[in-house]
């Protein structure tokens, strides 16, 4: 399994690649600091998970989905966020997670369960 993480603000991922790794068996995990690179790096090789973070104000996470989805709509698009402010926009552009800060690691593993079904 693939997956890419957006970081652009370095603040709130340290964790998340260590869970993944030591609780699945990952061909991949990517962590991006640039958007670009990051939506670069997805039409080249598309994952199976994402997880992008909301609240951001330099960029749409929400657009972002939506961009990602119209790429490939296989895509199992997460979100992360302080808050529950942007879940019912998350759910509209077909996310299928949405993890409010700070990431519960548990959840984070069914999410990904769920997603390697």
């Amino acid at each position: 399994m693939k997956v890419y993480v957006l970081d652009s603000e370095g603040s709130w991922i340290d964790k998340l690649p260590n869970w993944l790794a030591k609780n699945y068996d990952m061909e991949e995990i990517s962590v991006f600091k640039s958007i670009d690179l990051f939506m670069l790096r997805i039409e080249e090789n598309s994952p199976e998970i994402v997880f992008i973070p909301l609240g951001n104000n330099h960029f749409s996470g929400i657009q972002l989905a939506r961009n990602i989805k119209s790429l490939a709509a296989n895509i199992n698009v997460a979100f992360i966020a302080l808050d529950n402010q942007y879940a019912i926009d998350a759910f509209e552009v077909g996310a299928k997670g949405y993890f409010i800060l700070p990431l519960n690691k548990e959840k984070v593993n069914q999410f990904v369960r769920m997603c390697g079904k």
